[in-house]
């Protein structure tokens, strides 16, 4: 969204709510209806099922490291409580019918439970996963009343889930950071932390909404003084969670619903979807927790085509060239794109006819003449340089109403036409990715969130090929639906701004909790001075993650290491991306002390440590200390630019490098500085 972000804030009030979507394939495979209770565990989280009053009962939650059961009496989790058929209120009459076990990936219990007054069916899945990770639960109720049920946000009920901890419990909750960090009050601290007393109510907000507020991830953890903990994974990019305890500190209720207003409609003989959410335990500090259940969403829920292609997250560049001519023609252009080593090119709002007619960048997905004599040729140059091109569609197509089969139907066959090119105007191939941007979904409207789903599975089964880069306000919209079928997501837009890799930054901290790295799509640009130590810095925030560089027609700052980092970003880091655990080693990104993060793949005992000095007047880097390495093994630690160090770290224990660290490295008072750290390269 880096294109006249400033026109975004003169629309629409600010106000929020959306929804989820079951993954496909959600049924299980029948087999014998056995008792409960039901065991579910995975490597680290150990859960026991069972039916209380025709309701589904937590009866043992806990850690299989750690052995302190969160739920000492059966956590009952509540049913839909209240629906409307032509203006009455009803309470469904639930009653527990059947289960059914698929051991075949885990473990996957299928409730059924029924209600006669109004008629409807409620199904219920609980899926352990091999491995590591949490225990999913999603909900889908289906209408047999034979009219419309109409469902209120507020009584749509994710869980309602009361633990007991052994000690004094800390929140953590993390900042959604999206674009124009100035509107977001929390977008600086990036990371809530708040220790629960007795009678304290926590409510966090998780937004759909286009512009910045005070609107936090969904997902939360519930940790005890770094040794242990929990964490509960809301599936939607909307809704909200209440947090509260009793006069009982040690006693937490977490209730997350879909909202607090607004409501919407079933069709008889329909099933929908409901919220879904996913709980798990941890041994250690909040960072090997959340590395636990980002282990679990790569296994799991990664969309495919990042999870099988080791090719990607490919190198992203932005020229903003617009036209035919100037892709030939103007200097860098898409010749030199190839030689630097540029997989992916990506095309801005300037291209579409309506760009400058329609306040939100263009509805109708069609290319400007004027640009574009020939048709839409994009498509063919990015392929004939041996690059995918990724195109920008703004919006919902032609304003359809995603929660109608009418308009998703539309959108479907519109974004099929363009990715295959057989679209008015179209020459040759289409799009390889489809970059997104504002308002791709509506706001607080949950029948068109399913429906935006609905497109993208559709163009996910029908194109194996077909990618999507998710951009809405630079980040607006993250939740584990959406990232099980995006490539990625752009953290934040805060365009050319002078401190724009910071933000990134600071955005990336708090994402980073909740989403493999490989999915947290960055954008730096050039507004540094075309100095070494300055194109370092820049480009090494690429490293963080999926990476674009936001290059502009007339300055080319730190270029000349442009291509030499996007060789080595493709000989190392990449592979050290796909699967990486994350650990936050240096406080949050102020923009003038050091700041770094440690990524280390444990699938191949590889990593690296990037450091970012962006500041003056800060000399020697702190004392770093590592995470996540096997204190018995040996490790060699390589310095990118400081060789003269790599002596001293060449064989040293993952228990000293985990306990003593490595020295503070000399940083010049003067400027930018930064590093690279690669263990076992």
């Amino acid at each position: 969204m880096n294109k006249r972000l400033l026109q975004l804030f003169i629309i629409t009030p600010l106000f929020s709510a959306s929804l989820v979507l079951l993954p496909k394939g959600a049924a299980c495979a029948a087999s014998t209806s056995p008792a409960a209770p039901w065991v579910l565990n995975t490597f680290d989280t150990k859960l026991t099922l069972s039916i209380v009053g025709d309701r589904p009962a937590i009866k043992r939650f806990e850690g299989s490291e750690v052995g302190w059961n969160w739920t000492p009496h059966a956590a009952i989790l509540p049913l839909l409580t209240t629906v409307y058929m032509g203006g009455t209120q009803y309470t469904p009459d639930w009653k527990y019918e059947t289960a059914t076990v698929d051991t075949s990936k885990g473990t996957k219990v299928t409730l059924t439970f029924t209600s006669t007054a109004p008629r409807l069916t409620l199904t219920q899945i609980w899926w352990a996963s091999t491995g590591a990770g949490p225990v999913e639960q999603t909900t889908s109720v289906t209408n047999n009343s034979g009219t419309d049920i109409t469902y209120n946000d507020a009584d749509v009920i994710a869980t309602d889930l009361t633990v007991v901890s052994d000690k004094i419990v800390t929140l953590w909750r993390f900042n959604r950071s999206s674009v124009s960090y100035e509107q977001d009050p929390g977008f600086t601290t990036g990371v809530f932390k708040q220790e629960l007393g007795p009678n304290t109510s926590v409510v966090s907000t998780f937004s759909n909404h286009l512009f910045p507020g005070p609107f936090v991830l969904p997902f939360v953890m519930i940790d005890v003084g770094a040794d242990h903990g929990i964490y509960i994974g809301y599936e939607s990019d909307f809704g909200q969670l209440t947090t509260s305890t009793t006069a009982n500190e040690h006693q937490v209720r977490n209730l997350f619903q879909l909202w607090t207003s607004n409501d919407f409609t079933q069709a008889p003989g329909t099933t929908l979807s409901l919220p879904s959410v996913f709980y798990g335990a941890y041994k250690g500090n909040t960072d090997v927790g959340s590395n636990r259940m980002k282990a679990w969403f790569w296994a799991n829920k990664m969309t495919p085509t990042i999870k099988n292609t080791p090719e990607e997250p490919l190198v992203e560049a932005d020229c903003s060239l617009n036209s035919e001519s100037n892709f030939r023609t103007v200097t860098p252009g898409v010749v030199d794109l190839e030689n630097w080593g540029v997989e992916l090119l990506k095309q801005d709002a300037p291209w579409t006819k309506d760009v400058d007619t329609d306040p939100l960048f263009g509805w109708s997905w069609s290319p400007n003449p004027a640009y574009w004599p020939q048709g839409m040729t994009l498509g063919k140059i990015a392929h004939d340089h041996h690059m995918k091109l990724s195109l920008y569609m703004a919006n919902r197509y032609s304003h359809v109403n995603l929660a109608t089969k009418a308009g998703v139907a539309a959108e479907e066959e519109a974004a099929e036409s363009r990715f295959i090119g057989t679209a008015p105007g179209w020459v040759g191939p289409g799009f390889d990715y489809w970059r997104s941007d504002i308002e791709f979904e509506p706001t607080a409207d949950y029948l068109s969130h399913l429906g935006f789903m609905e497109v993208m599975d559709y163009m996910i089964s029908k194109h194996p090929n077909f990618r999507w880069e998710n951009c809405s306000g630079g980040g607006s919209k993250k939740s584990f639906d959406l990232a099980q079928r995006m490539s990625f997501c752009v953290a934040e837009d805060s365009g050319l701004s002078a401190g724009s890799l910071t933000h990134f930054r600071q955005s990336y901290y708090a994402m980073s909790y909740m989403f493999n790295p490989v999915q947290i799509g960055e954008q730096n640009a050039d507004f540094m001075d075309n100095t070494e130590a300055a194109g370092l810095l820049n480009f090494r925030t690429g490293f963080f993650g999926a990476w674009l560089w936001g290059m502009q027609a007339g300055g080319w700052a730190g270029n000349k290491q442009y291509p030499l980092y996007v060789a080595l970003y493709k000989a190392k880091q990449r592979a050290i991306l796909r699967g990486a655990d994350v650990y936050h080693i240096l406080p949050m990104p102020d923009g003038i002390n050091w700041d770094g993060i440690e990524l280390f793949n444990p699938a191949t005992n590889k990593g690296s440590v990037i450091l970012l000095k962006p500041g003056v007047h800060v000399g020697a880097s702190p004392r770093i200390i590592l995470q996540g390495l096997i204190p018995t093994t040996i490790y060699s630690l390589i310095f990118q630019d400081r060789s003269s160090l790599n002596a001293s770290y060449a064989h040293v224990s993952g228990n000293a490098l985990m306990t003593t660290g490595i020295d503070p490295i000399s940083g010049t008072n003067s400027g930018v500085d930064s590093e690279i750290i690669w263990i076992n390269y």
